[in-house]
């Protein structure tokens, strides 16, 4: 990694350096990274790993999205003083509301448009719920021990991803309320506490005082229920009619793969660990999956 500096304002450009390499070291990296990818967690990581394991390229695993999203803000940031040097910021979807990439990209557009990754699908583990994927491992298996005839039908591996995809769905629901509910009491509570520029902060009685007759009232009270409702109500509602497709984009990915792999891998007779990766490598020969800006 080469940091750039001029022999103008050279002072001024030092320490931006410095702050740059400061910065890089808060999020665990430091100058003799030349391509890294940041994923949400270990899941990603062993994803990506086993597809780049040939490239070179560090995985760095954080603690969730919100964790990417502060590394790519800390890194866009910084992005003029480093030459030399690729990061790819990859987050799963987890059916976010569109307006949170949107703000992202606002911070720096060319940055964000050639380095950061939104996954189409809920996690990356979505990518594979795919009954013809799941046939070719299958049969791998089935061939070698001469007991093809006991393969099961793509229809019927179909079905059954879809069935645990319902099953998954609670899971999702408390995903998707849970960040809309937290948009919501923000948006609520701004305005009558910390954006309130009357707010009186002196004592911890006063702030008491005030929570109790101006910001927990009755109407605001049952306000802030109906709005909560509303949101839950309304995602409820996006799942009511959805196809098969869209299901499979927008289930529990993690859990839904780890038990379509543990069941298959018993009726292959492996350990669920190789029909893994072999499920991987099926994958990859076929670009069943593809990220471009991962492989650049």
């Amino acid at each position: 990694m080469i940091f750039q500096t001029g022999s103008q304002s050279h002072g001024t450009r030092q320490l931006d350096v410095e702050n740059s390499e400061s910065e890089l070291r808060d999020i665990g990296l430091s100058t003799i990274f030349e391509k890294v990818i940041f994923v949400e967690g270990s899941g990603d990581q062993a994803v990506l790993e086993y597809y780049l394991r040939d490239k070179n390229v560090e995985i760095k695993p954080l603690k969730g999205s919100n964790e990417v999203v502060a590394a790519f803000e800390k890194i866009s940031n910084i992005s003029r003083y480093i030459h030399g040097s690729k990061f790819v910021f990859l987050v799963d979807s987890d059916n976010k509301p569109e307006g949170i990439f949107e703000n992202l990209r606002a911070l720096n557009p060319d940055f964000y448009d050639s380095h950061f990754i939104r996954l189409p699908c809920h996690e990356i583990e979505n990518l594979f719920l795919d009954e013809k994927l799941f046939k070719k491992t299958i049969d791998k298996y089935l061939r070698v021990q001469g007991n093809e005839a006991s393969s099961p039908s793509e229809a019927s591996i179909r079905k059954y991803i879809v069935e645990k995809a319902r099953e998954s769905l609670p899971k999702v629901y408390k995903k998707e309320c849970s960040l809309l509910m937290q948009r919501v009491v923000e948006r609520f509570f701004a305005p009558c506490i910390w954006g309130n520029k009357d707010f009186d902060w002196s004592t911890a009685e006063s702030v008491e005082r005030q929570l109790t007759s101006e910001v927990f009232t009755e109407d605001n009270t049952e306000n802030l229920f109906h709005l909560l409702s509303s949101e839950a109500r309304q995602v409820y509602n996006n799942y009511e009619n959805i196809n098969e497709d869209t299901l499979l984009s927008k289930c529990d990915g993690k859990q839904v793969l780890g038990k379509c792999i543990w069941y298959y891998s018993h009726k292959a007779g492996v350990q669920a660990s190789a029909f893994r990766n072999a499920l991987y490598n099926h994958a990859y020969s076929n670009r069943a999956v593809s990220m471009t800006k991962c492989n650049t």
